[in-house]
């Protein structure tokens, strides 16, 4: 089994076309990191604003204290009252802190120590208001017997009681990171590319007749194929979720804040999640891994309706896309059902963490995300059985081979 399995990669996925293609859209991806850091990231607008905030980094960087904040308020106060007064100076000064000028210096400042340290304080203020709030609403379904509704609050409540940022650290990296998704879709591509041909091409030259004849043929040929699909869609996943980290962290010139809790990012204030940055992205790769395997063996069953490659190939980006494009429309529909029974959504797990949303099962309220784990899974194992169990879709198309 191990040699056909074997066999059955270096046949599909050892081509020079598919190999060609990896490296092609690898570098795509890189170049779209480094694009994205000249267009979104405010230090590749002025390198002094980037040198200044490494300096002061150190000082500032870490648990939030009493002494940090004096600090930065010494700095920053002086600066802010000059802005204030229109008193600041206009001209280049290269002995100001980003050797521009003091108003350049006061922006720097504000956007990138001021704002966030603000944010961090105020935190923990706002989610304990959400447990508060949380908290009056059990009250009230309580008096009108709503129990779903009381075990939901209860949950928000548990979730946000206690949360606040303690530390200080640069997070503007991983909130580009956070909402990138071009890699998703030459992932996506990549593998709808790969694995059309799994089935299609035996047909193509008529060897699904002759494995149909041999004993265990069919089966564990379909087997094989189905793994090396999957094991391939997999590594692709993780390639490109792993270039994507290296491309941003090389563009920025830094990992810091990986150790900040993840409700420290821009637009994850309501997420339900309780890790830290690094685990999260490492959350989102095995959940974009997910979602691409289960596209991938989709076409790959469009593969065995199919005699020619390109049919299922465009069924499959047809099948991928549209339901990309529902889980995109959930974002401004506000029902996570859309969200919770589309494989799609697992390519963007921005939509599924930026807010806590939960689904009613058996009166049990449910994470959304959980469902769509659940449904991608089942789907999944689904697709395999229909493809592997003694190979009935080549049976039947043994028994009438008609080229489509």
């Amino acid at each position: 089994m191990l040699s056909l399995l074997y066999f059955e990669w270096k046949k599909s996925f050892g081509r020079w076309a598919v190999l060609s293609v990896l490296f092609i859209f690898t570098i795509i991806d890189l170049a779209n990191t480094a694009y994205r850091f000249r267009t979104d990231s405010w230090f590749a607008d002025s390198s002094g604003w980037q040198k200044a905030y490494w300096q002061l980094y150190g000082e500032i960087a870490g648990t939030i204290t009493q002494e940090k904040l004096n600090h930065l308020q010494g700095i920053y106060g002086p600066l802010a009252e000059k802005v204030a007064d229109l008193t600041f100076e206009r001209s280049e000064n290269p002995d100001s802190l980003t050797g521009i000028n003091e108003y350049s210096d006061y922006l720097m400042l504000e956007r990138f120590y001021v704002e966030p340290m603000r944010n961090f304080l105020e935190y923990g203020e706002q989610a304990r208001h959400v447990a508060q709030y949380a908290q009056e609403n059990i009250q009230l379904y309580t008096r009108l017997g709503n129990t779903y509704e009381c075990r939901k609050n209860a949950k928000i409540c548990t979730l946000f009681a206690d949360r606040q940022i303690t530390s200080f650290a640069y997070t503007e990296i991983w909130e580009r990171l956070a909402d990138y998704t071009f890699s998703t879709w030459l992932t996506l591509l990549l593998c709808l590319f790969a694995v059309s041909a799994s089935f299609s091409a035996e047909k193509e030259i008529k060897m699904d007749l002759l494995l149909c004849t041999m004993p265990g043929g069919r089966k564990q040929t379909a087997i094989a194929k189905c793994l090396s699909s999957a094991a391939f869609a997999i590594l692709v996943a993780v390639w490109f979720s792993l270039w994507d980290m290296l491309g941003f962290a090389w563009n920025y010139q830094t990992t810091a804040g990986l150790s900040m809790p993840v409700y420290a990012l821009g637009g994850y204030a309501n997420t339900p999640l309780q890790c830290s940055v690094g685990v999260y992205f490492l959350l989102c790769a095995v959940l974009r891994a997910l979602g691409v395997l289960f596209f991938s063996l989709l076409c790959c069953g469009c593969s065995a309706l199919f005699s020619n490659a390109l049919y299922p190939f465009f069924a499959g980006c047809g099948l991928a896309f549209a339901s990309c494009a529902v889980s995109v429309a959930s974002d401004f529909l506000h029902d996570p059902c859309w969200r919770a029974f589309n494989p799609a959504s697992l390519l963007f797990p921005k939509s599924l963490f930026a807010s806590t949303e939960y689904l009613n099962c058996l009166g049990e309220p449910i994470p959304a995300p959980m469902f769509v784990v659940a449904f991608a899974l089942l789907a999944t194992v689904l697709l395999v059985v229909l493809l592997c169990r003694k190979g009935k879709l080549w049976t039947s198309f043994a028994a009438n081979p008609k080229n489509y």
